[in-house]
């Protein structure tokens, strides 16, 4: 008699005949673990919680950091309900799922398969063709657009309009005649001040201004200005204005603060009863009230100065005013904003300009210019294409500091102006997608043509602020002309579009397109939304010393292939397409080596058959399933960053398993592409591909072989199938039911990662079926077996051996009885080949040894 050992299980290899496999790999295996050489019930798959209510289109795993550096982690499932798509946030302990909208918005998605990618903190999802989006990780609301496209830009006839500060209409600059101030003494100056006025008194002459000291310490806040000023008492004594139609001077605290109401507010300046009040008095006490306006002026320096323009009533005029004499001034009280004792300052009166009947407007060099403001969006630094503009307005130099416009409508002196946006456009553009700011631009006419102006940029201006749509432009006319060109670039902004595929790769993202040119585009280093501007050129229409910039290549020479898939290594993009596989690489956009196709390889079958892979000597590549959906390949291409020619390691996984993937996995029958899932399960080191409720696994090498094999696995769900898949090392595999729940596979997150086994370890009940492991076939000398040992890690489990031969090729069992260690085969139990099948029991322990005993037979003449 002689003994045949079996021991150090090891999973299937069924690529040749089976008397040639090595003693301890498996010709069938089916829910069987084999790992660590011992067999036992693959571990089982329960549910975690009812994430929602659908058909699943997607899972992924969420994780990058919010604002403030925190990490955040979520899984994000697609579901079809309705004939639209939802995505929920699904908490990676319970289970538990909420619906993600767009700022509270519920979403209708494209009815579909969605993939998911992580970039820089946020989570990108696309249908392949469709559009892209971001979400915000752990943020439930914060689903958008990636490429919400051009800015809109203002509706037609909603134009920014020019406005002026403080001005009124009907006052025009003109050539006058000039009264000044010189030789004034304090002689001519008269306080009418009385009970609560504030008290005034001559100061000086400053140029051809008076000073007026101003003292109202101790008086309420309610107090008025009211002095008089004889002009005999100047050199230019009394004048004659019997032709004057109005007189015009400057008033300006002498430190250039602004004069403020007894609140705090600015003095709504005006002229009339319970504001600003000037009287005229000839030389023999005829008095006549002026009427007009005042304007406010701050300059430059940001000092305030206010502008009396300051009409003669005309049924008033005549030749009593030949021997005009006195003005009477009135003034608002002023709050100084400090304590009554120390409310003491200056403010001057300028030279008086007096209006004459018949007097002309001064002719300046004047210069068209228009105003125009344009929507914005600061991430992506695009605009609109065509700013609107304000109606063109003649400008004029005043001085150094200041300009104004020349017409009767829109009197500017000094140099602040407004652009005033209407306020239902600012509420359009801040509910808008993808505008973030308004940019502020002017152009002059005498710069470029009509109809294409000489744009320069005045400023930004945050489209949600307070102030938004109203803009104070800051500028001189000098400075107006030296401000920055609209960059030519506006206007260019190439979108995202249609992806049907992406990966992250380095620092940025990569996006695979349809058709056969252009279709690989890479992003701006750190912006996945920035591409280059023009097809097949590594610089695009971005500046060469830009080391981050965009960069665009076709897939194929011959343009007759596209993307399917992407992965990303540390060292080298893999990009299988439909016909071939391809790889680049490269520390930046710029100066990645142009798509090689990697020598034999067939391309992908689906969007989610191809992931990173990691040889057993640590080396990274892609592992992905062929087009023809036969076999599962191992790629790892040099990397040498700029080799124009790079090596390639090309290896067969199934090799082994040859035929297993369409026998067993898809069933004969043509597998749903898009739920044909591979990944690498980094817990256990093991590969997965998965359809529906069947499993692949390429386990790791054990100490008894250097080699991986192969297990196959059935889950026993009660209704329903498995259909998304995803693995992570600190989340363990995780999967969607057809129902919307989700469920955990192999280990128990719960319970530190405790495997799932036991008695009904599939879905909270059910037994594995089918579980065995079946030998090789030994071939030799007629001969008979005997009877077979069983050595269990708990030799009380009953075990059943099964033994198919000449004599019985339908297989006789026999079961190792609790008590036993050997049980005996039937008296038929002989033939020149002989395999043996175990049958692993839900609940049992594992097996280590199976040990047949056999004895050689003489010759029979029916065999």
């Amino acid at each position: 008699m002689s003994n045949l050992l079996i021991s150090g299980f090891r999973g299937a290899a069924t690529s040749v005949a089976a008397h040639l496999l090595p003693n301890n790999v498996a010709a069938d295996t089916h829910n069987v673990r084999s790992e660590d050489g011992t067999l036992r019930v693959r571990n089982g798959i329960r549910s975690v919680a009812a994430s929602f209510s659908g058909t699943p289109k997607g899972i992924h795993h969420a994780r990058g950091y919010d604002n403030s550096y925190n990490f955040r982690e979520e899984y994000v499932g697609f579901r079809s309900s309705g004939g639209s798509v939802k995505p929920f946030s699904i908490n990676v302990d319970t289970g538990v799922g909420t619906e993600i909208t767009d700022g509270g918005t519920p979403l209708a998605l494209a009815n579909t398969e969605w993939i998911g990618e992580n970039f820089n903190g946020e989570a990108l999802y696309l249908t392949p063709g469709g559009d892209v989006y971001r979400h915000a990780v752990g943020t439930n609301t914060s689903w958008s657009l990636l490429d919400p496209g051009q800015p809109n830009q203002f509706t037609t006839g909603n134009y920014p309009r020019l406005t002026f500060e403080k001005t009124e209409s009907g006052n025009t600059s003109t050539t006058g005649t000039a009264f000044s101030w010189a030789g004034f003494v304090g002689a001519g100056f008269a306080d009418n001040g009385g009970s609560g006025v504030c008290p005034t008194a001559f100061g000086s002459v400053s140029g051809s201004s008076v000073v007026v000291d101003a003292n109202n310490g101790g008086i309420n806040l309610y107090a008025w200005y009211d002095f008089d000023l004889d002009m005999n008492a100047a050199t230019a004594g009394i004048q004659d204005w019997s032709n004057a139609t109005g007189i015009q001077f400057t008033l300006a605290r002498t430190d250039g603060n602004q004069w403020v109401g007894t609140s705090g507010q600015d003095w709504p300046w005006a002229i009339g009863s319970g504001n600003a009040r000037i009287w005229l008095t000839d030389n023999t006490a005829n008095t006549v009230e002026l009427t007009g306006a005042v304007q406010t002026i701050v300059d430059e320096m940001g000092d305030y100065s206010y502008r009396f323009l300051l009409d003669i009533p005309v049924a008033s005029r005549g030749t009593q005013w030949s021997d005009s004499r006195y003005l009477q001034i009135r003034l608002p009280s002023n709050n100084t904003g400090v304590t009554p004792a120390t409310r003491d300052y200056d403010f001057s009166i300028s030279q008086i300009t007096v209006q004459a009947a018949g007097s002309t407007i001064a002719t300046p060099d004047l210069v068209g210019i228009r105003f125009g403001a344009v929507a914005y969006n600061e991430e992506y630094d695009a605009e609109a294409v065509n700013p609107t503009f304000s109606d063109e307005v003649d400008i004029s130099i005043e001085d150094a500091s200041r300009y104004f416009a020349n017409t009767a409508t829109a009197t500017f002196l000094g140099n602040v102006c407004t652009l005033t946006i209407p306020a239902a456009q600012v509420t359009t553009l801040q509910a808008a997608a993808g505008v973030t700011h308004i940019r502020y631009y002017v152009a002059f006419m005498d710069e470029g043509t009509a109809t294409s102006y000489t744009m320069r940029l005045m400023g930004v201006q945050e489209v949600d602020a307070v102030d938004a749509g109203t803009y104070e432009v800051p500028y001189t006319y000098e400075e107006l002309r030296a401000l920055p060109l609209r960059e030519e670039k506006i206007g260019e902004y190439i979108e995202v579009g249609n992806p049907v595929c992406m990966a992250a790769y380095r620092q940025w993202m990569v996006w695979g397109y349809a058709g056969g040119i252009a279709n690989i585009k890479h992003s701006r280093v750190g912006k996945p939304y920035a591409l280059a501007s023009t097809s097949d050129d590594a610089g695009g229409g971005d500046l060469p010393e830009d080391q981050n910039r965009a960069a665009t290549f076709t897939l194929a020479d011959d343009f007759a292939d596209q993307p399917v898939s992407m992965v990303g290594t540390d060292s080298s993009l893999y990009i299988l397409g439909t016909e071939g596989v391809y790889v680049q690489s490269g520390p930046k956009p710029y100066q990645l080596t142009p798509p090689r196709r990697v020598p034999g390889a067939l391309g992908t079958l689906g969007l989610r058959s191809a992931c990173t892979w990691r040889s057993d000597n640590g080396i990274e590549g892609v592992a992905y399933i062929s087009k023809d959906a036969e076999s599962v390949w191992f790629l790892v291409a040099s990397a040498d960053f700029g080799t124009a020619e790079p090596s390639f390691s090309l290896i067969e996984l199934t090799a082994g398993i040859r035929g297993k993937l369409k026998t067993f996995l898809f069933q004969s029958s043509a597998p749903t592409v898009d739920k044909v899932y591979i990944f690498h399960d980094q817990r256990d080191d093991a590969l997965w591909v998965t359809f529906q409720n069947r499993a692949m696994v390429l386990r790791r090498k054990n100490t008894f072989q250097d080699f991986r094999t192969w297990e196959f696995y059935t889950y026993n769900i009660t209704s329903g199938t498995l259909t998304d898949w995803v693995a992570r090392q600190e989340h363990g595999l995780r999967c969607l039911k057809s129902d919307g729940s989700l469920y955990e596979a192999e280990r128990r997150k719960s319970t530190n990662f405790t495997e799932i086994t036991g008695t009904g370890r599939d879905d909270g009940g059910n037994v594995p079926a089918g579980r065995y492991w079946r030998s090789k076939v030994f071939i030799g000398p007629r001969r008979r077996s005997f009877r077979a040992r069983v050595e269990r890690i708990t030799m009380t489990e009953p075990t059943d051996v099964t033994l198919f031969c000449g004599r019985i090729p339908a297989g006789q069992t026999i079961t190792v009885a609790a008590t036993d260690k050997y049980k005996r085969f039937g008296q038929l139990a002989h033939g020149h080949k002989h395999e043996y099948q175990i049958v692993v029991t839900e609940g049992q322990a594992g097996l280590q040894v199976l040990e047949v005993t056999y004895t050689a037979l003489g010759p029979a003449l029916n065999q």
